[in-house]
Formats: C-alpha cells, structure tokens, sequence
C-alpha cells in the first residue's frame, strides 16, 4: 500500500482540491479534476514514491502515476483528453504544475532563471562583437548557458518535457524576472570563469504521443 504521509498534499484526500485551488493557476475547468489533481501530486511531490521507482523515466513516471489514481489504458492509450493533460498540451494545467512545484521551495528554477538571462546578454553580445578571440569566449560562454538552461530544466521538472510544457515554464520565468531579479544572480555567476562542460544532456524527444502500452 502506497504511503502518502510524506506528501505535501494526500493525493486522495476530500479536500485536497479545495486546498489546492486557494491558488490561482488551480482554478481551471477539467473532466476529471479531482483525479487529474491526484495524478499531479503523485507525479510531481518531490517525496513521491514514483519519484524513486522512476528517477530518470518521465513517461514511466507519468505513465504509473496516471494509472495509480485510476485512469485507464484502452487499445495502448489513454483517454484523448487524459493524453493531452500527461503530453503537456494543457496550458492551464501547465501553470498549476509550475505553481504546485514552486511550493516546495527548488531553488533550480532561480538558477534556471538566471542562466537564460545569461544567454539572452551573451547572444547580444555576439551580435556586437567583431574580435575573433573575443567571439571564441562569448560562444563558449553561449554553449554553456544552453548547457546549465538544459540541466535545471530536467531537474525542475523531474525529467525531459514537451514543448508545449516549457513554453509554460519561460512564461513563468518571464513574469517573474522583476521579483526575482536573475540578472543579479546572472552577474554573480559572471564573475566566475565560465566553462563548457561534458554534455550531460541528450537528444530531445519530439513532442508526440506516449508509446503505446497494454491495457488496464
């Protein structure tokens, strides 16, 4: 038997949605919501028991969490509307896995911040600069940002999302570029040498449907 005593919220209890949906980004209309918010906080609680069975598979990730909270799997695929809320193609649902993450307080999406305002200077920068040695570091610097954008990404989700998802997430960041200030972190890390590194981060998969799967 599953134990949610270490989640933030009980997955299955009467008033978890009530509680959840004080904040703003859970005030959205869904089939199912009480079940979709189930599926949210099995996936995406930092103390989730998926989280250890599934530390570097999403999709098995979403998969079990999914049938975990009762949604099923007919002819290798979930319901259609149920597809598109676990393939990210759900913008509100989008924003409240932003915000239900944001609770816990992962200081990965500060970093995240402020390494996109560093490639955003450093691509200007390129654009400017006419010294061949010069350049040589501005694009060093560039592939490292992408680098450091590519990892937090990955950690702040728990794994590799879909376009549609990160584009929530750049939304997110976006409007919280004044309260948070990046570009003062962006200046602290600036100040340090900046390296490129091993590549740690592979191909990205294509948005698209889940693989297919036996029923449940």
């Amino acid at each position: 038997m599953p134990d949610y005593s270490q989640l933030l919220y009980d997955p299955f209890a009467p008033g978890t949605l009530a509680k959840l949906e004080q904040y703003e980004e859970f005030k959205f209309e869904a089939p199912d919501k009480p079940r979709l918010i189930s599926y949210l906080i099995i996936m995406y609680d930092i103390n989730s028991d998926m989280k250890r069975l599934y530390p570097d598979n999403l999709w098995e990730r979403k998969r079990n969490s999914a049938i975990a909270v009762g949604f099923r799997i007919t002819d290798g695929h979930f319901e259609g509307w149920v597809e598109s809320y676990l393939v990210g193609e759900n913008d509100q649902f989008n924003e409240a896995v932003l915000r239900f993450i944001r609770l816990f307080g992962i200081p990965d999406l500060p970093a995240l911040m402020a390494y996109t305002e560093i490639l955003h200077k450093q691509v200007l920068a390129a654009m400017k600069e006419t010294n061949e040695k010069k350049l040589e570091t501005i694009q060093k610097n560039i592939e490292n940002a992408i680098e450091k954008i590519s990892l937090y990404e990955r950690k702040v989700y728990g794994g590799e999302e879909t376009e549609q998802a990160r584009k929530s997430l750049y939304l997110l960041i976006e409007k919280q570029r004044l309260s948070l200030r990046p570009e003062d972190k962006a200046k602290e890390i600036e100040t340090k040498t900046l390296r490129v590194t091993d590549p740690y981060y592979g191909p990205k998969r294509r948005p698209g449907r889940p693989r297919k799967y036996p029923n449940v």
